[in-house]
Protein backbone atom coordinates (compact mmCIF):
# COMPACT_ATOMS: atom_id res chain seq x y z
CA UNK A 1 0.00 0.00 0.00
CA UNK A 2 0.81 3.58 -0.60
CA UNK A 3 1.92 5.66 2.42
CA UNK A 4 -0.51 9.20 2.31
CA UNK A 5 3.08 11.33 1.32
CA UNK A 6 3.54 9.11 -1.74
CA UNK A 7 -0.20 9.74 -2.46
CA UNK A 8 0.11 13.60 -2.15
CA UNK A 9 3.21 13.72 -4.37
CA UNK A 10 1.02 11.50 -6.88
CA UNK A 11 -1.48 13.91 -7.16
CA UNK A 12 0.47 17.33 -7.21
CA UNK A 13 2.40 15.27 -10.26
CA UNK A 14 -1.18 14.82 -12.18
CA UNK A 15 -1.30 19.09 -11.06
CA UNK A 16 -4.25 18.16 -9.27
CA UNK A 17 -5.14 18.95 -5.51
CA UNK A 18 -6.61 18.08 -2.25
CA UNK A 19 -7.87 21.50 -1.77
CA UNK A 20 -9.82 23.53 -3.95
CA UNK A 21 -7.58 25.63 -6.26
CA UNK A 22 -8.29 29.08 -7.04
CA UNK A 23 -9.39 29.35 -10.86
CA UNK A 24 -7.02 31.33 -12.47
CA UNK A 25 -8.01 34.13 -14.90
CA UNK A 26 -7.21 33.69 -18.45
CA UNK A 27 -8.38 36.82 -20.66
CA UNK A 28 -7.10 37.88 -23.95
CA UNK A 29 -8.12 41.86 -25.49
CA UNK A 30 -7.76 43.12 -28.87
CA UNK A 31 -7.82 46.82 -27.78
CA UNK A 32 -7.77 48.39 -30.93
CA UNK A 33 -11.04 46.23 -32.88
CA UNK A 34 -12.32 46.90 -35.52
CA UNK A 35 -8.74 47.38 -37.80
CA UNK A 36 -9.33 49.57 -40.75
CA UNK A 37 -6.69 48.07 -43.21
CA UNK A 38 -8.19 50.61 -45.91
CA UNK A 39 -7.89 50.56 -49.85
CA UNK A 40 -5.70 47.89 -51.21
CA UNK A 41 -5.87 47.49 -55.24
CA UNK A 42 -6.77 44.19 -55.91
CA UNK A 43 -4.11 41.25 -56.81
CA UNK A 44 -1.90 43.84 -54.16
CA UNK A 45 -0.92 43.05 -50.86
CA UNK A 46 -1.58 45.00 -48.24
CA UNK A 47 -0.59 45.00 -44.57
CA UNK A 48 -1.54 46.50 -40.98
CA UNK A 49 -0.73 44.97 -37.69
CA UNK A 50 -3.10 44.03 -34.78
CA UNK A 51 -2.24 43.71 -31.34
CA UNK A 52 -3.27 41.07 -28.70
CA UNK A 53 -2.71 41.54 -25.17
CA UNK A 54 -2.83 38.86 -22.16
CA UNK A 55 -4.58 41.01 -19.48
CA UNK A 56 -5.55 37.86 -17.24
CA UNK A 57 -3.44 36.44 -14.46
CA UNK A 58 -1.70 33.43 -16.30
CA UNK A 59 0.56 32.70 -19.19
CA UNK A 60 -1.83 31.78 -22.20
CA UNK A 61 -0.34 29.94 -25.50
CA UNK A 62 -2.55 30.80 -28.30
CA UNK A 63 -3.94 29.24 -31.02
CA UNK A 64 -3.71 31.00 -34.71
CA UNK A 65 -7.02 33.19 -35.38
CA UNK A 66 -9.87 31.27 -36.64
CA UNK A 67 -11.56 33.51 -39.39
CA UNK A 68 -15.10 34.15 -40.22
CA UNK A 69 -16.50 34.05 -42.88
CA UNK A 70 -13.77 31.41 -43.91
CA UNK A 71 -11.60 31.99 -47.25
CA UNK A 72 -11.55 35.53 -46.85
CA UNK A 73 -9.03 38.06 -48.27
CA UNK A 74 -7.50 38.46 -44.50
CA UNK A 75 -4.30 36.64 -43.06
CA UNK A 76 -2.01 36.22 -40.21
CA UNK A 77 0.98 34.67 -40.61
CA UNK A 78 3.53 33.78 -38.08
CA UNK A 79 4.41 31.04 -35.70
CA UNK A 80 1.63 30.16 -34.34
CA UNK A 81 0.80 29.04 -31.26
CA UNK A 82 1.93 32.22 -29.75
CA UNK A 83 3.07 32.56 -25.89
CA UNK A 84 1.79 35.71 -24.01
CA UNK A 85 3.15 36.44 -20.78
CA UNK A 86 1.16 38.23 -17.76
CA UNK A 87 0.40 41.80 -18.97
CA UNK A 88 2.11 41.23 -22.43
CA UNK A 89 0.74 42.78 -25.61
CA UNK A 90 2.21 41.42 -29.01
CA UNK A 91 2.04 42.95 -32.40
CA UNK A 92 0.82 40.51 -35.22
CA UNK A 93 1.09 41.26 -38.54
CA UNK A 94 -2.09 41.36 -40.39
CA UNK A 95 -2.04 40.83 -44.44
CA UNK A 96 -4.77 41.88 -46.42
CA UNK A 97 -5.15 40.73 -50.40
CA UNK A 98 -8.39 41.73 -51.90
CA UNK A 99 -9.84 39.03 -54.53
CA UNK A 100 -12.30 41.62 -55.73
CA UNK A 101 -14.06 45.75 -55.56
CA UNK A 102 -15.82 46.30 -52.50
CA UNK A 103 -15.83 46.10 -48.87
CA UNK A 104 -14.05 43.19 -46.67
CA UNK A 105 -14.62 42.46 -43.24
CA UNK A 106 -13.63 39.47 -41.05
CA UNK A 107 -13.67 38.39 -37.68
CA UNK A 108 -11.08 36.76 -36.02
CA UNK A 109 -11.21 34.70 -33.07
CA UNK A 110 -8.33 34.19 -31.01
CA UNK A 111 -8.60 31.47 -28.35
CA UNK A 112 -6.28 30.76 -25.68
CA UNK A 113 -4.69 26.46 -25.13
CA UNK A 114 -4.62 26.18 -21.90
CA UNK A 115 -4.76 22.47 -20.41
CA UNK A 116 -8.21 22.57 -18.68
CA UNK A 117 -8.04 23.09 -14.91
CA UNK A 118 -9.49 20.90 -12.25
CA UNK A 119 -10.71 22.92 -9.39
CA UNK A 120 -12.01 21.38 -6.45
CA UNK A 121 -9.92 18.63 -5.48
CA UNK A 122 -9.61 14.74 -6.63
CA UNK A 123 -12.51 14.42 -10.17
CA UNK A 124 -14.17 17.34 -8.97
CA UNK A 125 -14.74 20.70 -10.39
CA UNK A 126 -15.32 22.00 -13.58
CA UNK A 127 -13.18 23.78 -16.59
CA UNK A 128 -12.35 26.89 -17.01
CA UNK A 129 -13.55 27.96 -19.88
CA UNK A 130 -10.81 29.52 -22.58
CA UNK A 131 -9.53 32.99 -22.75
CA UNK A 132 -10.79 34.11 -26.21
CA UNK A 133 -11.34 37.77 -27.87
CA UNK A 134 -12.61 38.66 -31.24
CA UNK A 135 -10.56 40.98 -33.80
CA UNK A 136 -12.87 42.47 -36.48
CA UNK A 137 -11.34 43.15 -39.40
CA UNK A 138 -12.24 45.88 -42.21
CA UNK A 139 -10.39 46.62 -45.61
CA UNK A 140 -11.65 47.48 -49.20
CA UNK A 141 -10.63 45.94 -52.36
CA UNK A 142 -9.46 49.00 -54.55
CA UNK A 143 -9.96 49.00 -58.70
CA UNK A 144 -6.51 49.59 -60.02
CA UNK A 145 -7.90 53.01 -61.27
CA UNK A 146 -6.36 55.82 -58.97
CA UNK A 147 -9.35 58.04 -60.24
CA UNK A 148 -11.93 55.31 -59.60
CA UNK A 149 -11.02 52.96 -56.46
CA UNK A 150 -14.52 51.10 -56.26
CA UNK A 151 -14.51 50.75 -59.79
CA UNK A 152 -18.14 51.80 -60.78
CA UNK A 153 -17.31 54.24 -64.03
CA UNK A 154 -17.33 57.25 -61.84
CA UNK A 155 -14.12 59.21 -60.83
CA UNK A 156 -13.78 61.66 -57.76
CA UNK A 157 -14.90 64.59 -57.23
CA UNK A 158 -18.45 63.05 -59.46
CA UNK A 159 -18.52 60.33 -57.18
CA UNK A 160 -19.35 61.61 -53.75
CA UNK A 161 -18.03 58.30 -51.86
CA UNK A 162 -15.17 56.36 -53.85
CA UNK A 163 -15.45 53.22 -51.46
CA UNK A 164 -18.90 52.50 -52.27
CA UNK A 165 -19.43 51.46 -56.35
CA UNK A 166 -23.44 51.97 -54.59
CA UNK A 167 -22.47 55.31 -54.55
CA UNK A 168 -22.41 57.26 -58.04
CA UNK A 169 -24.35 59.96 -59.75
CA UNK A 170 -27.18 58.88 -61.42
CA UNK A 171 -27.54 56.10 -59.11
CA UNK A 172 -30.68 55.20 -57.49
CA UNK A 173 -31.44 57.52 -54.17
CA UNK A 174 -32.54 54.95 -51.70
CA UNK A 175 -34.83 56.97 -48.80
CA UNK A 176 -33.58 57.18 -45.06
CA UNK A 177 -30.62 55.62 -45.38
CA UNK A 178 -28.29 58.62 -44.30
CA UNK A 179 -26.46 58.65 -47.69
CA UNK A 180 -26.49 60.88 -50.88
CA UNK A 181 -26.75 57.49 -52.93
CA UNK A 182 -26.74 60.06 -56.07
CA UNK A 183 -24.12 62.46 -55.68
CA UNK A 184 -26.81 65.49 -56.08
CA UNK A 185 -25.67 67.19 -52.89
CA UNK A 186 -28.15 65.87 -50.29
CA UNK A 187 -29.00 63.16 -48.26
CA UNK A 188 -33.11 61.80 -48.96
Amino acid sequence: PRSPSTALAFLATLGLSACPAVPATLALDAPFSPLDLGPVVVGEVGEGVAILANVGDVELEVAAPSLSPEGSAFSFPGDWPLLLAVGQSAELAVIFAPTSVGDASVAATFVGLQPLVVTGGVGGGEPDVPATTTLELVGFGASGDPDDLDGDGYPVPDDCDDQDAAVHPGAQEVCDNGVDDDCDGSVD
